[in-house]
């Protein structure tokens, strides 16, 4: 536990030290937002609109932000040293944690500013909204976070990410976005459990994954 601790606390020493991906991604997101408020004109969207458009950014963030989590230390060269003082999970187990905790304050801090602009984006039920962001925002992190490892070592990463990154964040989007709906029009607890279920299940199965997978993207 001590290891993989370390790992995540150098990644936040490192981004909290250099500030240039939080405040990147913070850039990106409220500048998406105010785009959205000037396209609309300042009127109220449809509940389904505001959805898709919050987990679009959502989903673009996190690709932006969450994907270096294995690349950087390839740029960096320190990838040997990461290999000869821990275990590969160690390393995973670290780099899942950074890349959750930094999700969460991107996508939490993303829909604070969403409902501070967009006219309209009022959930019924705020904790059905907080429940739904965590959920599916973790659950992205977690299949980001495979994806790194996979493509660290590719040449063509930037290629590469897109690819693979839409068909296995697209059964998170859908409930997330399902969701985000029910939250916005009810508070109702019980419409969202199934999703919510749904993507802890697919979470449950790419982190099973991820924890076979990754000893051997690790050692080649």
């Amino acid at each position: 536990m001590v290891r993989y601790l370390a790992v995540a606390i150098k990644d936040l020493k490192s981004e909290f030290r250099l500030r240039a991906s939080l405040s990147a991604l913070l850039l990106f997101v409220f500048t998406a937002v105010i785009l959205v408020y000037f396209a609309s004109t300042g009127k109220e969207l449809s509940k389904t609109s505001l959805s898709a458009i919050f987990w679009l950014i959502i989903f673009f963030a996190s690709v932006t932000g969450l994907a270096k989590a294995f690349v950087q230390e390839d740029e960096r060269k320190t990838t040997l040293f990461l290999k000869i003082s821990t275990s590969s999970l160690k390393v995973y187990y670290g780099k899942l944690l950074y890349n959750l905790l930094i999700a969460n304050v991107i996508n939490f801090l993303s829909l604070g500013i969403c409902m501070l602009i967009l006219p309209g984006f009022e959930p019924s039920s705020l904790l059905m909204m907080c429940l739904t962001v965590f959920a599916g925002g973790s659950a992205i992190a977690i299949v980001l976070t495979l994806l790194s490892a996979v493509i660290t070592f590719a040449s063509a990463k930037n290629a590469l990410l897109p690819v693979l990154a839409f068909p296995m964040i697209l059964p998170i989007i859908m409930p997330s976005v399902e969701s985000t709906i029910f939250a916005f029009n009810s508070n109702q607890f019980s419409l969202i459990s199934n999703n919510l279920k749904l993507i802890l299940a697919y979470s449950g199965v790419i982190l099973t994954l991820s924890h076979f997978l990754f000893e051997y993207l690790w050692q080649d």
